[in-house]
């Protein structure tokens, strides 16, 4: 499937940020709260469409405008649409919003214009249960969005996505530490379920963003991790030794 890649941002996107947040909590936004590590869940509350617009990508205030995402009406009716406030904030915030009917979600995108195009959540497929985004989180962060088909839809959030898959609804991401000793641990994630595995592998991590996981199969409710990581009995940390977890969420 997809993995994380790694890009050259602007020096803008690393002048402000070296990992995109969300917005704040505030009486109109999400509220939200940790679910683990790397994954946080959210719920729009108020009503922001009597004060938003659709992004105009030929305003030269938007740079980047031709690379924003579509707007996008899914095989199954789901719209997606991008839209800012009519004031002197539509240069940095976003709103995404999802609808169907009567279901609707307005999601709240802080500072993404005024970073980089490579922020923004893009529609990237859809199952019988959620909307599936992809976007960047920082300069070697990947991140997914998935938004549920409900009638009142929530999202969430995953960042140090190594890979995910749409038809299965399921998610692997990365939560190993920065320090170099450090076991290889990483999440797999069963949205539609709301269950969350944590897989620990027994050798060190490789440089990069995948941190050593070399790929990733998804099957209906179950999940394989394989990775190739330096030999924790290696002084030279030379040694690569080829680990394998799996984890099933039908028990």
């Amino acid at each position: 499937m997809k993995y994380a890649k790694i890009y050259a941002l602007s020096c803008v996107a690393a002048f402000l940020s070296a990992c995109h947040q969300p917005a704040e909590n505030t009486q109109n936004t999400a509220a939200q709260f940790l679910d683990s590590d790397g994954a946080v869940s959210k719920k729009a509350q108020g009503n922001h469409a009597a004060t938003l617009l659709p992004v105009n990508r030929e305003d030269a205030g938007y740079p980047e405008g031709g690379q924003f995402p579509q707007d996008t009406l899914t095989a199954s009716g789901w719209s997606v649409r991008y839209l800012v406030k009519d004031d002197n904030t539509k240069y940095k915030d976003l709103y995404v919003e999802c609808s169907n009917g009567k279901s609707k979600l307005v999601i709240p995108q802080s500072q993404v214009l005024a970073l980089s195009w490579k922020y923004i959540p893009r529609y990237a497929g859809e199952n019988t249960k959620h909307l599936f985004f992809e976007y960047y989180c920082g300069n070697e962060c990947f991140a997914v969005m998935t938004v549920s088909k409900e009638s009142q839809p929530e999202y969430q959030e995953y960042e140090q996505v190594l890979d995910y898959d749409v038809l299965s609804g399921q998610i692997v991401y990365n939560i190993t530490s920065s320090d170099t000793e450090d076991s290889v641990r990483v999440v797999a994630v069963n949205v539609a379920r709301r269950k969350e595995k944590k897989m620990a592998f027994n050798n060190m991590r490789r440089a990069g963003a995948n941190a050593g996981i070399d790929s990733v199969v998804f099957k209906s409710g179950k999940v394989q991790v394989f990775a190739g990581l330096i030999d924790r009995n290696d002084p030279e940390e030379e040694d690569i030794i080829k680990e394998s977890r799996s984890v099933s969420f039908d028990n």
